[in-house]
């Protein structure tokens, strides 16, 4: 299988898959729209100095994940910044190396603009057994 990270391109297809995605992994539970979670990756795919950006892996060219690097997320909840965030893969591409690339492929951009450390925000999801 080949990975190829790109940049996420805004009124792509992959545009909207990745908003879903997002929406459903990270924003539903906190009260965001999916149309919110669209405006942000349209937002990043249009940032002309591609600071903050959202990368895709595509997978033999199949979309299989987004991972993005921001300055903050909807609300500023934390005084840190920048963050590597939203990593998703698709579930049929997991255990595949599809995110140690997208995270590489973020540290890169990172230090592209010469960041010199990331954060990572994760929570607990509450689940039934």
């Amino acid at each position: 299988m080949t990975i190829e990270i790109t940049r996420l391109k805004a009124n792509s297809p992959e545009l909207q898959i990745c908003a879903a995605w997002r929406y459903e992994a990270f924003l539903k539970s906190y009260g965001y729209s999916l149309l919110d979670s669209g405006a942000q990756l349209a937002k990043l795919a249009t940032q002309p100095d591609e600071y903050e950006t959202a990368l895709i892996a595509l997978a033999d060219g199949r979309l299989a994940g987004i991972c993005l690097l921001v300055l903050q997320e909807f609300e500023p909840l934390h005084d840190v910044s920048p963050w590597l965030a939203s990593l998703y893969v698709a579930p049929e591409y997991r255990k595949r190396g599809v995110a140690r690339k997208l995270v590489a492929a973020i540290e890169d951009q990172a230090r592209k603009h010469g960041v010199s450390r990331l954060h990572l925000y994760t929570g607990m999801r509450k689940s039934s057994i």
